[in-house]
Protein backbone atom coordinates (compact mmCIF):
# COMPACT_ATOMS: atom_id res chain seq x y z
CA UNK A 1 0.00 0.00 0.00
CA UNK A 2 0.97 3.56 -0.45
CA UNK A 3 -0.30 6.84 0.35
CA UNK A 4 -0.50 9.14 -2.95
CA UNK A 5 -1.00 12.41 -3.30
CA UNK A 6 -0.32 13.55 0.26
CA UNK A 7 1.97 16.25 1.64
CA UNK A 8 3.92 17.00 5.05
CA UNK A 9 3.88 20.25 6.68
CA UNK A 10 5.81 21.58 8.82
CA UNK A 11 3.96 23.97 10.89
CA UNK A 12 4.88 27.15 12.49
CA UNK A 13 5.00 26.03 15.95
CA UNK A 14 7.74 23.24 14.88
CA UNK A 15 4.92 20.31 14.66
CA UNK A 16 4.57 18.02 11.88
CA UNK A 17 1.52 16.78 9.65
CA UNK A 18 1.03 14.77 7.06
CA UNK A 19 -2.22 15.55 4.93
CA UNK A 20 -3.74 14.63 1.74
CA UNK A 21 -3.63 16.67 -1.27
CA UNK A 22 -6.83 19.09 -0.78
CA UNK A 23 -6.24 19.04 2.75
CA UNK A 24 -8.98 17.10 3.81
CA UNK A 25 -7.37 14.25 5.74
CA UNK A 26 -4.61 14.20 8.79
CA UNK A 27 -2.98 11.46 8.82
CA UNK A 28 -0.51 11.77 11.08
CA UNK A 29 0.59 14.98 13.46
CA UNK A 30 3.87 15.20 15.61
CA UNK A 31 5.27 17.93 18.02
CA UNK A 32 7.94 18.10 20.44
CA UNK A 33 7.75 19.39 23.30
CA UNK A 34 11.25 19.37 25.14
CA UNK A 35 13.87 18.18 23.15
CA UNK A 36 15.83 17.18 26.50
CA UNK A 37 13.16 14.58 26.89
CA UNK A 38 12.98 12.65 23.45
CA UNK A 39 13.98 9.68 24.25
CA UNK A 40 10.65 9.22 26.24
CA UNK A 41 7.94 9.55 23.34
CA UNK A 42 3.94 8.87 23.37
CA UNK A 43 1.63 8.00 20.16
CA UNK A 44 -2.15 8.34 20.57
CA UNK A 45 -4.94 6.70 18.65
CA UNK A 46 -7.92 8.66 18.58
CA UNK A 47 -11.19 8.51 16.39
CA UNK A 48 -10.52 11.30 14.14
CA UNK A 49 -8.89 14.96 13.78
CA UNK A 50 -10.80 18.01 14.59
CA UNK A 51 -8.40 20.07 11.93
CA UNK A 52 -4.90 19.38 9.72
CA UNK A 53 -2.90 21.70 11.79
CA UNK A 54 -3.18 20.25 15.30
CA UNK A 55 -4.15 23.66 16.25
CA UNK A 56 -7.44 22.77 18.80
CA UNK A 57 -8.30 22.04 22.30
CA UNK A 58 -8.07 18.42 22.48
CA UNK A 59 -4.19 18.21 21.01
CA UNK A 60 -3.65 21.25 23.57
CA UNK A 61 -4.99 18.90 26.19
CA UNK A 62 -2.69 16.26 24.83
CA UNK A 63 0.23 18.07 25.21
CA UNK A 64 -0.49 19.24 28.56
CA UNK A 65 -0.69 15.31 29.51
CA UNK A 66 2.48 14.21 27.70
CA UNK A 67 3.80 17.28 30.02
CA UNK A 68 2.88 16.27 33.18
CA UNK A 69 3.33 12.63 32.27
CA UNK A 70 7.26 13.30 31.19
CA UNK A 71 6.94 13.22 27.69
CA UNK A 72 8.94 14.73 25.31
CA UNK A 73 6.95 14.21 22.05
CA UNK A 74 4.22 13.11 20.75
CA UNK A 75 2.55 11.41 17.65
CA UNK A 76 -0.97 11.69 16.62
CA UNK A 77 -2.66 8.84 14.45
CA UNK A 78 -6.43 8.19 13.99
CA UNK A 79 -9.17 5.52 12.95
CA UNK A 80 -10.19 8.02 10.26
CA UNK A 81 -8.17 10.21 9.00
CA UNK A 82 -10.75 12.71 8.07
CA UNK A 83 -10.69 16.12 9.57
CA UNK A 84 -14.31 17.39 11.02
CA UNK A 85 -14.76 19.04 14.72
CA UNK A 86 -18.42 17.26 15.11
CA UNK A 87 -17.26 13.28 14.47
CA UNK A 88 -21.01 12.32 13.77
CA UNK A 89 -20.69 14.65 10.43
CA UNK A 90 -18.13 12.56 8.79
CA UNK A 91 -18.34 9.81 6.75
CA UNK A 92 -17.04 6.40 8.40
CA UNK A 93 -14.60 4.13 6.76
CA UNK A 94 -11.76 2.62 6.97
CA UNK A 95 -9.08 4.41 4.55
CA UNK A 96 -6.27 2.16 3.59
CA UNK A 97 -3.63 4.51 3.18
CA UNK A 98 -4.16 5.48 6.68
CA UNK A 99 -3.99 1.79 7.72
CA UNK A 100 -0.36 1.62 5.92
CA UNK A 101 0.64 5.14 7.91
CA UNK A 102 -0.72 3.54 11.02
CA UNK A 103 1.21 0.10 10.09
CA UNK A 104 4.42 2.24 10.16
CA UNK A 105 4.37 4.80 12.98
CA UNK A 106 3.48 1.25 14.94
CA UNK A 107 6.33 -0.58 13.44
CA UNK A 108 8.60 1.93 13.73
CA UNK A 109 8.12 4.02 17.04
CA UNK A 110 8.79 1.53 20.14
CA UNK A 111 6.19 4.23 21.97
CA UNK A 112 3.30 3.37 24.45
CA UNK A 113 0.11 3.83 22.60
CA UNK A 114 -2.43 5.31 23.89
CA UNK A 115 -5.97 4.32 22.71
CA UNK A 116 -8.25 7.01 22.90
CA UNK A 117 -11.28 6.48 20.14
CA UNK A 118 -14.15 6.49 22.83
CA UNK A 119 -17.55 5.62 22.49
CA UNK A 120 -17.55 7.09 18.97
CA UNK A 121 -16.72 3.76 17.54
CA UNK A 122 -20.45 2.03 18.96
CA UNK A 123 -21.73 0.68 16.07
CA UNK A 124 -18.80 1.71 13.18
CA UNK A 125 -16.99 -1.32 14.40
CA UNK A 126 -17.32 -3.17 11.19
CA UNK A 127 -15.86 0.43 9.00
CA UNK A 128 -13.16 0.98 11.49
CA UNK A 129 -11.54 -2.54 12.53
CA UNK A 130 -10.68 -4.66 9.22
CA UNK A 131 -8.86 -7.44 10.15
CA UNK A 132 -5.57 -6.15 9.00
CA UNK A 133 -6.40 -3.27 12.05
CA UNK A 134 -6.92 -5.96 14.62
CA UNK A 135 -3.73 -8.13 13.59
CA UNK A 136 -1.97 -4.62 13.32
CA UNK A 137 -3.36 -3.42 17.25
CA UNK A 138 -2.61 -7.17 18.38
CA UNK A 139 1.49 -7.33 17.42
CA UNK A 140 1.64 -4.04 19.67
CA UNK A 141 -0.92 -5.35 22.23
CA UNK A 142 1.73 -4.98 24.82
CA UNK A 143 2.38 -0.97 24.10
CA UNK A 144 -1.44 -0.09 23.79
CA UNK A 145 -2.77 1.72 26.95
CA UNK A 146 -5.65 3.43 28.17
CA UNK A 147 -6.87 6.32 30.33
CA UNK A 148 -8.09 4.39 33.90
CA UNK A 149 -11.43 5.96 34.43
CA UNK A 150 -13.60 5.41 37.72
CA UNK A 151 -16.33 4.50 37.22
CA UNK A 152 -16.14 3.02 34.13
CA UNK A 153 -19.25 1.49 33.39
CA UNK A 154 -17.31 -0.24 30.14
CA UNK A 155 -15.10 -1.65 31.61
CA UNK A 156 -12.51 -0.21 29.41
CA UNK A 157 -13.97 -1.42 26.20
CA UNK A 158 -14.46 2.35 25.08
CA UNK A 159 -11.19 3.78 26.13
CA UNK A 160 -11.64 7.36 27.07
CA UNK A 161 -11.53 9.83 24.18
CA UNK A 162 -9.04 13.06 25.26
CA UNK A 163 -11.95 15.31 24.45
CA UNK A 164 -14.08 13.80 26.95
CA UNK A 165 -10.99 14.44 29.93
CA UNK A 166 -10.67 17.73 28.74
CA UNK A 167 -14.70 18.84 28.69
CA UNK A 168 -14.73 16.97 32.22
CA UNK A 169 -11.86 19.30 33.77
CA UNK A 170 -10.22 16.12 34.00
CA UNK A 171 -6.82 17.31 35.96
CA UNK A 172 -3.90 15.80 33.74
CA UNK A 173 -1.98 15.30 37.22
CA UNK A 174 -4.60 12.75 37.89
CA UNK A 175 -4.64 10.55 34.63
CA UNK A 176 -3.42 6.99 34.96
CA UNK A 177 -1.99 5.05 32.36
CA UNK A 178 -3.33 1.38 32.54
CA UNK A 179 -3.12 -1.60 29.82
CA UNK A 180 -5.78 -2.09 27.25
CA UNK A 181 -7.36 -5.00 27.02
CA UNK A 182 -6.90 -5.86 23.96
CA UNK A 183 -9.68 -8.68 24.08
CA UNK A 184 -11.95 -5.77 23.47
CA UNK A 185 -11.15 -5.64 19.87
CA UNK A 186 -13.08 -9.66 19.22
CA UNK A 187 -16.22 -7.07 20.70
CA UNK A 188 -15.81 -4.59 18.41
Amino acid sequence: MQVTRAAVKILDDGGITFVSAGDMKRYYFAQTIDEERLDKQLTILMYNPSTLSGNDKTVAYIEKVCMCHGFGSYNIINLIPQKGGNPSSISVYFDDSNLDILSRVLNQAATPVWIGWGQLIKGKSQELFPKELKDLLRNHASRLIRVKMIPDKYNGKYPVHPSYLRRKHFPVENIEFVPFDINHLESY
